[in-house]
């Protein structure tokens, strides 16, 4: 037993949680406090019975202290002391020792005490009821029966106890909260070792990847570089060329590789950073697709780029890392996809104050995304494994990043997908515009061909260029990239070479490498710029650099270079570069722009332009038809399931074809919801004709039809489904509520607030002939059908929290009944700022409907009235002969 106690006490200090050592600590503390007392009252007090509830509560502890240090059930004794003391001790300590005019009621407090600091939730709720509730009824038993109480002997012996009783509670208390802090203060010193600790490491991890960076990088620089001089050589076979673009694509494959670790490394120690440039929107576009042609090459997928004509063609961001996304999803859309089409889309959108939103979109024919993944998709060293992805190369780590540097950019990055049909990724961020000249259209490469032979952008034979590099690897990489243009170079190996070099040539031009030991690339520069009597103060200086984070936006103009430069780069990149800052008295030769044929280029021409807000609603909306074709609300399909087969609403059978099929035929029909599947290819087609889609549908609680919906938008990241809490007419008028904000350029979460906060506006009913089709869908029961069809009544239905139920009856003759149905409604609803009321019928006779129409006309101009033909769906749910109206209210 000495034993078990020795190792429970070992857990006791090294296992258990602050709470469960504090309760030990608070029974230890109680048996001491409980044996004093005892003495107490033996010793100093001449009425021995008010030790009874004292040994109670000593040997209530002495239990718990038993079963937590050798059953480990601390929470139970934890209960068991809390019952026991606040329930039976305290209060009998209380009666037998004169209530108030001693120290009795001050043990309430401890029990009070205990209730708040040893319990959480709905413990903790229950422990202080349970406290107050007896503390109030030994309070009422003390007023009502003041002579039960057992009164001391004297005066000074209730002094005594009250003083007693509070010492020991004071102590107990004093004590805990003493252990408390001390605990809290330990904690707290720990943590900010932890926190400095943690600070050194990322300060340590942050400068080997820095170094990691440059390290890696350099010399997969010169693979690529001295690579390209093999492939630039048309002396080379065949077979070494195939090696040759082997190597190449297995080195930017490695480059991308170690990108995406050196960036999440950066990302998680808050080192990355934004650097935004007046960029080119043109260009920006063009490298990436560059840089995209031979994965698409390879693959034979056709590359589709539909980019907005009105673009403007100057904006101002980080387009490196715009570019680092687009490749990377790109990439991705390629992996992904077998054969098909991927597909760059471009669109914008105005902002106030000199901004625009650019909407940018990958979509591909690709396997697509399950839902159930959809939610871990941008979570880093997350992979979607699965039959068709396993034998996919990659690390997880690219969306991860693409998401983090969107949210660096304080973008958004989301996607819409449908297992096995493809998938879009959209990147929407906010740019500063810098010149608004629309790009007009680009020609791009609509199926990519081969690359032309090389030739360089440009000769300068009386061109002189400083090469500053510590690594003689690197000199020479460069120097064999531009040997073609004919540049004459001089090479330095560290800053003071240089320095000595401009104080006796005047260069064109120097590229400067960053990292070099002695002096740095920025130190260089900045001798270089106030070097007295020197050749190169005005040059032109390229940082070359493996790692821009060394240089941020805030101090490259404080470091006085003129341009950068990031390796690895390519043979083009760098021609583009020297050019761009090489002086027209230098430049002998420039290559002229390759004509279409040579490039095998196809004017792509911007398909059907997207609109930004697709409005949807399941087809028992009953729009009509001038609405639908004025505002293009496209409407999800139900069904008609009969013995003969099924059919789409509207599109297959209406409601008067429908009524002739049951009765001639005594065929029975109902309507059923679209499932799942076929409401995500609904979605993907509107996914594809907008931006961004908001589905008004059917009331949640009538039907799968909002359920279905709702679970196949889960794969879309720009589909909303809206609970319109109607049907019918209900919905219809919500759509072309939607409609019309989205037409006048409203957000479309302001449009879905905006749905939400009137869809209780508004006011929807129909009138039905019978009840006998409502009853056999189930919406009423057996003996208020029987009754309302055996007294010829005329059922009114409204829809009520997101359900259907009968909400009125009308007798007499239908048509009166109607009348007096439709005053009733415009009266209560119907105002002068109403913009439009809806009604829908099924199976009423055209003089019917005429009639319907002027008496509406009574009351509503006759421009706001619109009588539609309803759905085969709600001809199903109501029967023939049934009329709705609806009206927003507001």
């Amino acid at each position: 037993m000495l034993d078990k106690l020795k190792r429970n006490y070992k857990k006791y200090k090294q296992d258990l949680s602050l709470r469960e050592i504090l309760i030990r600590r608070i029974m230890v503390v109680g048996i001491v406090i409980s044996i004093i007392s005892l003495l107490q009252i033996v010793f100093a007090t001449s009425t021995i019975i008010t030790a009874i509830p004292m040994l109670a509560l000593l040997i209530v502890l002495l239990l718990g202290l038993y079963i937590t240090f050798f059953y480990g059930k601390v929470e139970t004794a934890a209960v068991l002391i809390g019952l026991v003391s606040s329930g039976i001790v305290f209060p009998v300590v209380f009666v037998l020792n004169d209530g108030i005019h001693s120290g009795a009621a001050i043990y309430f407090v401890l029990g009070m005490f205990y209730a708040i600091g040893m319990f959480h939730g709905k413990k903790m709720v229950f422990f202080i009821s349970y406290n107050i509730l007896c503390d109030y009824a030994v309070y009422i038993y003390a007023v009502k029966n003041p002579d039960k109480l057992l009164s001391l002997n004297s005066e000074s012996e209730a002094y005594f106890d009250s003083f007693f009783a509070v010492i020991l509670v004071g102590v107990l208390i004093g004590s805990i909260t003493k252990y408390q802090i001390r605990e809290f203060d330990k904690a707290r010193l720990v943590a900010v070792q932890q926190k400095e600790e943690a600070i050194d490491i990322s300060s340590s991890k942050t400068s080997f990847f820095a170094n990691m960076s440059h390290e890696i990088r350099t010399p997969i620089n010169t693979i690529v570089g001295l690579n390209e001089m093999i492939l630039r050589d048309p002396t080379v076979s065949d077979d070494a060329k195939e090696n040759a673009t082997n190597i190449q694509n297995a080195s930017h494959m490695l480059l991308s590789l170690v990108n995406d670790i050196l960036d999440l490394s950066k990302i998680d120690s808050a080192m990355m950073d934004i650097m935004p440039v007046a960029y080119r929107t043109e260009q920006m576009f063009l490298d990436v697709i560059s840089m995209m042609t031979y994965q698409f090459k390879i693959k034979n997928l056709d590359f589709m780029i539909d980019i907005d004509s009105k673009l403007p063609s100057g904006l101002f961001g980080d387009d490196n890392r715009i570019k680092q996304i687009l490749v990377n999803l790109l990439t991705n859309a390629a992996k992904y996809t077998e054969k098909g089409t991927v597909t760059l889309t471009v669109r914008y959108d105005s902002v106030n104050n000199g901004f625009i939103k650019l909407v940018i979109s990958v979509s591909d024919t690709g396997i697509g995304i399950k839902k159930a993944n959809i939610k871990t998709l941008f979570d880093s060293f997350t992979r979607v494994e699965s039959g068709e992805t396993r034998s996919i190369e990659g690390t997880g780590l690219g969306l991860s990043i693409c998401k983090q540097l969107a949210d660096l950019m304080n973008g958004e990055l989301t996607v819409d997908s449908i297992y096995g049909k493809g998938s879009t990724f959209t990147l929407t961020l906010e740019q500063k515009v810098i010149d608004s000249a629309p790009i007009q259209n680009i020609n791009f490469k609509a199926k990519l061909g081969n690359k032309a032979e090389y030739g360089p952008l440009f000769k300068a034979p009386e061109a002189h260029i400083l090469v500053v590099d510590d690594n003689e690897m690197n000199r020479s990489v460069i120097i064999k990239l531009l040997c073609e243009t004919g540049v004459q170079f001089d090479e330095a190996m560290n800053g003071r070479q240089a320095l000595n070099l401009t104080a006796e040539y005047k260069y064109d031009l120097i590229l400067m490498d960053y990292l070099m030991p002695d002096m740095n690339g920025a130190e260089t520069t900045r001798e270089i710029r106030r070097q007295a009597d020197g050749l190169c103060n005005n040059a032109p200086i390229i940082v070359v650099t493996a790692d821009l984070s060394y240089i941020s936006e805030n101090n490259f103009d404080d470091f006085g270079f003129t341009d950068f430069i990031e390796k690895p780069f390519t043979g083009a990149l760098l021609e583009e570069k020297v050019l761009k800052y090489l002086s027209s008295n230098v430049l002998e030769y420039i290559k002229p722009s390759e004509s279409e044929e040579d490039l095998k280029i196809y004017n792509i021409t911007n398909h059907k332009i997207k609109k930004k807000i697709a409005i949807t609603a399941d087809c028992l909306a009953d729009i009509p038809k001038e609405f639908k074709e004025k505002y293009d609300i496209k409407l999800m399909y139900l069904f008609i399931n009969t013995e003969n087969g099924r059919y789409a609403d509207i599109k297959e059978i209406d409601a008067d074809s429908l009524s002739t099929y049951i009765v001639n035929k005594h065929i029975e029909a109902r309507a059923v919801a679209a499932s799942v599947e076929e409401y995500e290819e609904f979605f993907n087609e509107r996914i594809h004709e907008a931006d961004y889609v908001i589905h008004i549908g059917l009331a949640s609680h009538i039907g799968d039809s909002y359920n279905n919906a709702l679970e196949a938008s889960k794969g879309f990241g720009h589909v909303t489904v809206i609970d319109s809490k109607q049907l019918s007419v209900g919905i219809g008028l919500l759509a072309i509520k939607a409609a019309e904000l989205a037409r006048s350029g409203v957000p479309a979460d302001e449009i879905v607030e905006n749905i939400i906060n009137i869809r209780d506006d508004v006011h929807s009913a129909f009138i039905m002939p019978h009840c006998r089709i409502f009853y056999e869908r189930g919406y009423t029961n057996k003996l208020v059908a029987l009754l309302i069809d055996a007294l010829r009544l005329h059922p009114v239905i409204k829809p009520v929290d997101s359900n259907i139920k009968i909400r009125g009856i009308y007798g007499g003759r239908l048509h009166p009944s109607r009348k007096k149905f439709i005053n009733t409604m415009l009266k209560k609803y119907y105002n002068d700022s109403n913009s439009i009321v809806l009604v829908t019928q099924g199976g009423v006779s055209y003089r019917g409907q005429r009639e319907i129409f002027e008496e509406i006309n009574k009351i509503v101009d006759e421009d706001k009235i619109f009588i539609q033909k309803c759905s085969v769906t709600n001809a199903c749910f109501s029967g023939f002969g049934t009329i709705g109206i609806a009206i927003i209210s507001k």
